[in-house]
This record gives structure tokens, C-alpha cells and sequence, in this order.
């Protein structure tokens, strides 16, 4: 039981500490791809459509 449960609690901690890191990485990626695209584009996103992406991001890692 007491095994058990440190077995449980060592999963959270590397699940929390990959979806840390995946979220930085995705960060990373939308903001370079939002740079590259000209500024009226850019300027249209709405915060709706930049959360799909990192949702996708997220997703396909």
C-alpha cells in the first residue's frame, strides 16, 4: 500500500514536470510562428485561436 502509493505519487510528479515542459515548448513554438506572420495576421488572432493551437501542439506531442 505505502508502495503503492509512492508509485502514484512519483507518476504525478513526472506527469506534471512533462506537462511543464511540453507547455514551455509549445509556448516557444507559437510565439515563433506568430512572429513570422505579418503584423495585421498576427494582430488578428484572437486568444481563442492561439489556445486551438497550443491545444493541438499540446496534443500531438
Amino acid at each position: 500500500d505505502s508502495l503503492q502509493r509512492e508509485n502514484d505519487e512519483f507518476l504525478r510528479n513526472i506527469d506534471e514536470k512533462m506537462k511543464k515542459v511540453l507547455k514551455g515548448l509549445v509556448k516557444g513554438q507559437v510565439k515563433e510562428q506568430v512572429s513570422q506572420l505579418p503584423m495585421p495576421v498576427a494582430a488578428d488572432l484572437s486568444e481563442m485561436e492561439l489556445k486551438k493551437i497550443l491545444i493541438e501542439k499540446m496534443e500531438g506531442n
